[in-house]
C-alpha cells in the first residue's frame, strides 16, 4: 500500500527553501521534515531566490514590450 498523498503550504515550502538557501543540506531537510529531496529542488524552482529574481525579470520585460 503507498503512502497517501501529502499536500503542503505555500508557506511550508517557501520556509523549506528558506532552509537550503541559508546552507543546510537539501538531503538534511528531506529527512528532517519527512520529504523527499527532489521535492524541495522542484521548490527551489518556484520559490527559490534566484527563482524569484527570474521571475520578477520576465514580468519586467512583460511590461517593457507591452507599451
Amino acid at each position: 500500500m503507498s503512502k497517501p498523498y501529502e499536500h503542503y503550504t505555500e508557506d511550508f515550502k517557501k520556509k523549506v527553501v528558506q532552509l537550503v538557501e541559508s546552507g543546510k543540506r537539501r538531503s538534511e531537510v528531506a529527512r528532517a521534515y519527512g520529504i523527499s529531496a527532489p521535492n524541495i529542488r522542484v521548490w527551489q524552482q518556484k520559490y527559490g531566490s534566484l527563482a524569484t529574481q527570474t521571475n520578477k525579470e520576465n514580468n519586467d520585460d512583460k511590461t517593457i514590450t507591452s507599451k
